[in-house]
């Protein structure tokens, strides 16, 4: 009996626990059914303020453009060309392997003919928009760049244009070559008009390109030329005989066979030569712009070696060179010379190539591309006047060269008995172009240099004999430690 009433007792206790799991239930289910009709509601909400936004949004872009549109139209049209002529500008920092071409800016003039009737009309009636003549790879000519070429010269009129080529191929082809051609007629026909000449064509021969530099070219400014090997000695015997504008000239031919006069380049201020052209046209060149020059850039493959002691090129506006043969040393003449960069080795005769640097004592930045052995260090300590001092890498047309100095070079800058470099200010180790240890093999070495110039106190009775060395740029390869310990070193005063 007493089974009965314990199993009937835990019945009831069951039953009552469903009945209140039943209740929770139906409470959660009643409240789960009210979120899910307030998640509803709010996704209702949601999407209604969507499309409040969307429509705020296409109301605002409206309003955008309709102030736009209303502050252009209030724009004068002298005004607004200048913006255009903006816009369709080219870069005028030329690297060393000329310009390249920039699709955007070939597009820009399209682009604005593009935005309404009054753009259109103003951009098509203004010859200066449409005066950008980049080609782009060789291997990317087509049907459309040939006519691309042909409206342009249309709309630009007779304004002076830009025109750039880097068709530096390897492998031809063959459906590209009829392009390439009919392209290569039109720029020969224009050397009146040309203002920037930049033509790279590597295996590609290009020789009508040139037949417009075989006359006058009055508004022409830079030229930079890297012809094909194969390219004809006679298409280029006859080269700018009448250039009275060009500033800069950038010439990598072996050809250099132009005839110079005073009167045609009295403005320019760069010349670069290289690759082996005849030597007296490098010579009459440099003579003839004697009075303007301020840059000079001689190859690796312009060498003096023919020359007679009594040749001697006075260039007294020159500020800036840089040479691959020291050589040239000997020959030249630049009492303004600033900057001096150098591409080779002395090491063959320190003391000759000491007593040859003598005459750029007024160098005050020297930059090495090339090894730099620790038996040159005594030919360099001729240049008194240098403040920054750079190692850095650098290219020559397609030719690569990278700055470093040995192991021991700051130790013996140490050891000499008279401090090397008194007005020394700066250091850099440049290797920004991709160039991998640049910074000193013995980088304790360029510490020990910087603490005797930097932690050597000054007194009344022995004041500083030399600079501090203000500033020291490593390479993205220098080590942590030495980071560390040069920021500190040249924290000093």
């Amino acid at each position: 009996m007493r089974l009965f009433t314990t199993i009937g007792q835990i019945l009831a206790t069951e039953r009552k626990a469903l009945q209140h799991v039943q209740a929770s239930l139906s409470e959660t289910q009643r409240r789960l059914a009210h979120l899910r009709a307030e998640v509803s509601g709010l996704e209702r909400h949601e999407e209604a303020l969507r499309l409040r936004a969307a429509a705020a949004t296409g109301i605002c872009g409206d309003l955008v453009l309709r102030f736009m549109r209303e502050f252009f139209d209030t724009i004068p049209d002298d005004v607004l060309l200048l913006i255009f002529e903006e816009v369709v500008s080219a870069s005028e920092g030329w690297g060393e392997e000329g310009m390249h071409f920039d699709k955007d800016l070939a597009q820009a003039p399209f682009r604005l003919a593009a935005v309404c009737q009054r753009w259109r009309h103003l951009a098509v009636s203004y010859p200066i928009l449409w005066t950008y003549l980049a080609l782009p790879e060789y291997d990317d000519l087509n049907q459309a760049h040939v006519e691309r070429i042909e409206n342009l010269l249309c709309r630009s009129q007779q304004a002076p244009i830009d025109v750039f080529a880097d068709w530096d191929c390897h492998e031809l082809i063959d459906t590209v070559g009829p392009y390439a051609e009919a392209i290569t007629r039109l720029i020969g026909s224009l050397g009146h008009r040309l203002r920037l000449f930049s033509w790279s064509s590597l295996n590609v021969s290009t020789d009508a390109a040139f037949e417009g530099l075989r006359g006058p070219t009055p508004h022409l400014t830079q030229l930079y030329i890297d012809p094909a090997s194969e390219v004809r000695r006679s298409s280029l015997e006859v080269f700018l005989p009448f250039a009275p504008r060009i500033e800069v000239i950038q010439w990598y031919s072996e050809y250099s066979v132009w005839s110079f006069a005073a009167q045609r380049y009295a403005s320019l201020i760069t010349l670069t030569i290289g690759c082996d052209p005849p030597l007296d046209s490098v010579v009459n060149a440099m003579r003839v712009v004697r009075d303007s020059l301020q840059e000079l850039n001689l190859g690796p493959f312009v060498s003096p070696d023919p020359f007679g002691q009594s040749v001697c090129l006075e260039l007294p506006r020159l500020t800036t060179l840089r040479i691959w043969d020291w050589g040239w040393a000997k020959y030249l003449c630049a009492p303004a010379l600033r900057r001096l960069a150098s591409g080779n080795s002395w090491s063959r005769d320190g003391d000759y190539f000491g007593h040859i640097l003598r005459p750029f004592v007024t160098v005050q930045h020297l930059a090495l591309f090339a090894p730099c052995d620790v038996v040159e260090l005594t030919p360099l300590t001729e240049l008194v006047n240098i403040t920054t001092l750079e190692v850095c890498g650098t290219t020559w047309g397609k030719r690569e060269s990278c700055g470093k100095l040995s192991d021991g070079f700051f130790a013996a800058a140490v050891d000499f008995e008279s401090p090397i470099w008194p007005k020394l200010k700066h250091i850099h180790f440049d290797n920004g172009r991709g160039f991998d240890h640049i910074t000193p093999v013995s980088d304790t070495d360029l510490v020990t240099f910087l603490r005797l110039r930097n932690e050597t106190p000054a007194t009344e009775l022995e004041p500083r004999s030399t600079s501090r060395i203000e500033t020291v740029k490593l390479g993205y390869d220098a080590p942590e430690w030495l980071i560390r310990e040069v920021e500190r070193l040249t924290a000093l005063h």
